[in-house]
């Protein structure tokens, strides 16, 4: 029978992926923690980089 797949909230991804950019732990630690796999926090927090910079550019008009 297949598993019914996780959805996480945006907090909670924001939680995650702003851990990894602490840097204050590996992914690994970080992953154990959380209970999610070491790709998923890659992701996460590539998309909130891509966010930021996306956010932070000026709008020009």
């Amino acid at each position: 029978m297949k598993q019914q797949r996780r959805t996480h909230s945006s907090e909670f991804k924001s939680k995650v992926a702003l851990e990894a950019l602490k840097d204050r732990k590996t992914l690994s630690e970080i992953a154990s923690e959380y209970q999610v796999q070491i790709n998923t926090i890659k992701c996460q927090t590539l998309r909130r980089l891509q966010f930021e910079r996306y956010a932070s550019k000026p709008i020009s008009t």
